[in-house]
C-alpha cells in the first residue's frame, strides 16, 4: 500500500450530531495498524462502535503511526498499544479513539468535537478503560477485586453523597482495607498490589474522569486482565480514610514517587467518577431523591488532575455537571483564547453568580507558581492544598456574599501592573478587579515563621527542634502582651493553643478546652524528649504520635501555615507566604477570613486563614450589636453605641473582651487585583 503525507481527514458536517468513527482492519499482533473513516451521526444506532479511554503519555506522534486510507497518521505510544490490544484478528472492528478520530491540528473542529465527547461515550455500546500493560501487583490487585461485595460498598458510599456536608457518622462506620485484611496471610504485599493499581496514570487525568462518568458500559482493561467498573470502584472505596489517619510505614515504602498523597488524589478522582454514575442509576430507578453534581465542585474534584492543555479543566468537567441542564454558565471550549484569559472570564461568571468558591478556592498561594493570574482567580491547573476543614459552625462573615468584577480602564491596567510588579506580584493581564465588602481588618504585626526544611511528609518529626524553637518564640511574644486573656476571655497561651490546630482534633473535630490543654502539653514534652523520630517511627503507628501532633501535622502549621498576631490582638493561622505587612480580614459573607496585602489602594488576596474566637459569625453580631460603622472619609471606625450605653455583655453575645477589637470592625469595600 503506497503512502503519502497527505491529511487523510475529510471535513465533517458543520451542523448535527457528526463524528468520525475508526474501521480498524483485522490484524495479527505485529501487523501494521489499517483502517479508514467513517462518518457517523450519533442519532444513529449504526454501526455499534467501543470508545476507547486511555492516557495518552507524554511522547509524541512521530514513533508510531496507523495507514489511514493510504496515508500515515502519527499516533500516541498508548494509542498504538490501546489498537492492537482491541483489533480482531477476523473481523472489522469500530473504535472511537482521540488521537485518531479527531484532526488534532484543526482547533475549530477539535473544539467543536469536543462539546460531543459526552455523547460519544454514553452512546458507545461499552467503553474500554485501558490502564496499560499487565504486571504481577496488577494480577493481584484484580484477582482480589473481583471478590469484593460491590454492592455493599456502594451503599456505604451512597449516604457520603446525599448528605455531603454531613457525611462525617457514615464515613466512621465504613469498611477501611486495613481492617477488611487485617488477617491476611499476604496483607502487606496485597494491600501495596491494590494502591499501585490505584496508582495507574489513567486514574490522573481530567479527561478521563468524563470518559467514566458518561460510559454507559465501562470495562477496566490492563494488559489481558478484563474487570467491570463497580469493582475497581469498590477497591479504591475500600483504601478511603474514616477520618485524617497516619498509614503504615510498609505501605508504599518501596517507591519514594508512589505515596498516599498521589493516592489520595486518585480515589477522590474514581469517587467523583461514581457519583455521577450513581446520580444516572438513581435517574434510571425514578429514585425519589438523587445529588445533583455540580460544575463547580466537580471542578475542585479535578484540580488534582492532570491535562495538557489548561482550558481542558473547564471543558472536560462542563458534561458531567448536572447543574447546567437548566443554565448553561458555563464557557464553550475555545481552543483559541489563552488559558489565563478563559480561567480570568469563568472566574467573572462565578463572581456574577455570587459563588463563595470564586474566594475559597483562589489566592496566590492557592495557585501555581507565577500564574500571572490575578488573585481572585481560581487557579484551576493546581489543588489548593492550603485548605483548611470547614466546620458546620464556621461562619465568620456571615451568609449573604455578593462580590463584582468590575473592569478596569485600559491606562489604569498598565499602572497596575507595574505596580504589581515592583511589589514581586507581577500579572500577565488584569482587565477585571474583584470588589468585596469586609467587615473585619487589622495589621499583622508578629508572625512565628515556618520550619524551612520541613516541607516533606513528616518533614516537622524530623526537625522537631526547629519546630519546639518556632513554639517557644510564640509563646514568649503571647506572654509578653498586655493582657493574660484573649478576646473570647480564655488564657492567652489556650488560645495560643487551640490557634495552632485550628481548634480542630486529629479527628477532624471541634477540639474541646481539655483536648487543647493535655495535648498541647503531651505534645511539647514529645517535642523536649531525646528520643531520635526513628524510634518513634519503627510502626508509624497512630498510637506513637500524640493526638495533638496528628492535628498541627493534619493542619501543616509550621510547614505551609504559621502562627500570628495582629495589632488588636487577633490570633491566627495563615498561610506561610505572609509577611508581617499583610492583613487579615473577614469578608462578609464568606465562612473562612483571609489574609490580604496591600498594593496602594488595591489588594493581592494571599489566601484563607483562620482567626480564633472569630469564626462563628462573631464580627457580625458585635457589629450589630456596638453599632460599628467605617468611616471611609475620616479612615476609621465609629462605635454608635459603645459597651458605656449597654450591659458589657451585650444582648445577642457575651461581649467581654470582644469589646477590645471593635476598632477593627465596620463594613468597607475593597478592590482585589
Amino acid at each position: 500500500m503506497s503512502t503519502t503525507n497527505e491529511s487523510p481527514y475529510v471535513p465533517l458536517p458543520q451542523t448535527g450530531d457528526f463524528i468520525r468513527l475508526l474501521e480498524l482492519n483485522p490484524g495479527e499482533p505485529t501487523d501494521n495498524l489499517v483502517g479508514k473513516f467513517v462518518v457517523h451521526d450519533l442519532k444513529d444506532a449504526q454501526p455499534e462502535y467501543t470508545a476507547t479511554s486511555y492516557v495518552c503519555g507524554d511522547d509524541n506522534r512521530s514513533r508510531h503511526y496507523i495507514l489511514m486510507s493510504g496515508s500515515k497518521l502519527g499516533i500516541y505510544k498508548n494509542a498504538d498499544e490501546v489498537l492492537r490490544r482491541f483489533r480482531s484478528a477476523a473481523n472489522i472492528t469500530y473504535l472511537w479513539i482521540d488521537v485518531v478520530c479527531i484532526d488534532q491540528e484543526n482547533a475549530v473542529e477539535k473544539a467543536r468535537e469536543v462539546t460531543l465527547m459526552y455523547k460519544v461515550y454514553e452512546n458507545a455500546s461499552r467503553t474500554v478503560i485501558w490502564l496499560g500493560p499487565s504486571d504481577h501487583d496488577v494480577t493481584a490487585a484484580i484477582d482480589y477485586a473481583r471478590t469484593l461485595d460491590a454492592g455493599r460498598y456502594l451503599d456505604e458510599y451512597t449516604p457520603t453523597v446525599m448528605y455531603a456536608g454531613y457525611e462525617t457518622p457514615y464515613l466512621q462506620n465504613k469498611s477501611h482495607i486495613l481492617d477488611v485484611l487485617d488477617t491476611h496471610p499476604q496483607k502487606e504485599s496485597l494491600i501495596n498490589s491494590c494502591a499501585k493499581l490505584l496508582l495507574r496514570p489513567w486514574f490522573t487525568r481530567v479527561w478521563t474522569q468524563q470518559e467514566g462518568a458518561l460510559s454507559s458500559d465501562p470495562v477496566v482493561v490492563c494488559g489481558k486482565e478484563a474487570i467491570p467498573w463497580i469493582q475497581i470502584f469498590a477497591l479504591a472505596w475500600l483504601f478511603q480514610p474514616r477520618s485524617t489517619m497516619r498509614w503504615p510505614q510498609w505501605f508504599l515504602s518501596t517507591n519514594p514517587s508512589e505515596t498516599y498523597v498521589e493516592l489520595e488524589a486518585n480515589m477522590m478522582f474514581i469517587r467523583s467518577i461514581q457519583k455521577y454514575r450513581l446520580r444516572a442509576m438513581q435517574i434510571a430507578n425514578h429514585a425519589p431523591q438523587t445529588r445533583e453534581v455540580s460544575l463547580l465542585h466537580a471542578m475542585y474534584d479535578a484540580t488534582r488532575l492532570k491535562c495538557y492543555d489548561p482550558r481542558d479543566k473547564i471543558y472536560a468537567i462542563r458534561n458531567i455537571a448536572t447543574d447546567l441542564a437548566e443554565n448553561d454558565w458555563a464557557p464553550q471550549p475555545d481552543y483559541v483564547t489563552p488559558w489565563e484569559d478563559v480561567y480570568t472570564d469563568f472566574a467573572v461568571r462565578m463572581a456574577d453568580r455570587g459563588g463563595r468558591e470564586v474566594l475559597d478556592w483562589s489566592g496566590v498561594c492557592q495557585q501555581g507558581k507565577q500564574s500571572g493570574l490575578p488573585s481572585w482567580v481560581v487557579d484551576w491547573r493546581s489543588y489548593p492544598w492550603t485548605q483548611y476543614l470547614a466546620h458546620n459552625e464556621w461562619c465568620a462573615g456571615g451568609k449573604v456574599f455578593r462580590p463584582k468584577a468590575e473592569r478596569i480602564p485600559k491606562k489604569k491596567q498598565r499602572y497596575l501592573m507595574k505596580m504589581l510588579e515592583a511589589a514581586n506580584q507581577p500579572r500577565k493581564s488584569l482587565r477585571y478587579a474583584l470588589s468585596i465588602t469586609v467587615i473585619m481588618q487589622d495589621t499583622i504585626v508578629y508572625l512565628s515563621g515556618v520550619v524551612e526544611n520541613g516541607k516533606t511528609f513528616d518533614g516537622i518529626v524530623d526537625l522537631r527542634q526547629d519546630a519546639l524553637a518556632l513554639d517557644q518564640t510564640s509563646q514568649d511574644f503571647v506572654k509578653a502582651l498586655p493582657s493574660p486573656t484573649y478576646i473570647d476571655s480564655e488564657f492567652a497561651l489556650d488560645a495560643y493553643n487551640a490557634t495552632l490546630i485550628a481548634n480542630t482534633t486529629d479527628e477532624d473535630t471541634i477540639a474541646s478546652p481539655s483536648y487543647v490543654t493535655s495535648g498541647a502539653q503531651e505534645w511539647r514534652s514529645w517535642l523536649s524528649s531525646k528520643t531520635t523520630s526513628e524510634d518513634n517511627t519503627e510502626t508509624n503507628d497512630k498510637n506513637v504520635f500524640p493526638k495533638f501532633y496528628e492535628a498541627i501535622d493534619s493542619m501543616d502549621t509550621f510547614q505551609y501555615k504559621q502562627f500570628c498576631v495582629s495589632s488588636f490582638g487577633y490570633f491566627c493561622l495563615v498561610p506561610d507566604m505572609t509577611e508581617t505587612t499583610d492583613a487579615i480580614a473577614i469578608v462578609k459573607g464568606l465562612d473562612m477570613p483571609i489574609v490580604l496585602r496591600p498594593v496602594n489602594d488595591y489588594y493581592v488576596y494571599l489566601g484563607k486563614c483562620y482567626v480564633h474566637g472569630m469564626m462563628e459569625s462573631q464580627a457580625g453580631t458585635l457589629i450589630e450589636e456596638f453599632r460599628v460603622k467605617f468611616d471611609p472619609k475620616e479612615g476609621k471606625v465609629v462605635v454608635g453605641r459603645p459597651e458605656g450605653d449597654i450591659r458589657k455583655n451585650g444582648f445577642k453575645m457575651e461581649a467581654g473582651e470582644y469589646v477590645r477589637v471593635l476598632g477593627s470592625l465596620g463594613e468597607r469595600k475593597i478592590e482585589l487585583i
